[in-house]
C-alpha cells in the first residue's frame, strides 16, 4: 500500500492495530476542513488514475484467478510450497 497511499497527501495512515492512531487520524480531518479537501481530493485522484474501482479489482481477481487456475492443472504439486497435489483436491 506504501506504493499507492501517502501519508498527509492522498491518505491518513494509521497502525492497524492502534484503535488511538485512528482516533487521531479523524480528528485530524474532522478538524481540519483543507486538510480533508486535499486528501480526499487526492485520494478520489489515485483511484482514478490506477483503475482502483470495483470493476478494476474484479477484473485483477479473476486475471490472477485464471492464471492460477491453469497452473494447477499443469502442475499442482508446485502452488503451494510444501504442499502435494493431494491437499488441492
Amino acid at each position: 500500500m506504501g506504493e499507492i497511499l501517502n501519508d498527509g497527501e492522498n491518505a491518513l495512515l494509521f497502525a492497524p492495530d492502534d484503535p488511538e492512531s485512528l482516533k487521531d487520524a479523524l480528528h485530524r480531518l474532522v478538524v481540519d476542513s483543507g486538510l480533508r479537501q486535499r486528501v480526499g481530493a487526492a485520494g478520489r485522484a489515485t483511484i482514478g488514475t490506477r483503475n482502483l474501482t470495483w470493476d478494476g479489482n474484479a477484473a485483477a481477481i479473476v486475471h490472477v484467478f485464471a492464471r492460477k487456475t491453469a497452473t494447477i492443472s499443469d502442475a499442482p504439486g508446485e502452488i503451494l510450497e510444501g504442499i502435494g497435489p493431494a491437499a488441492l483436491r
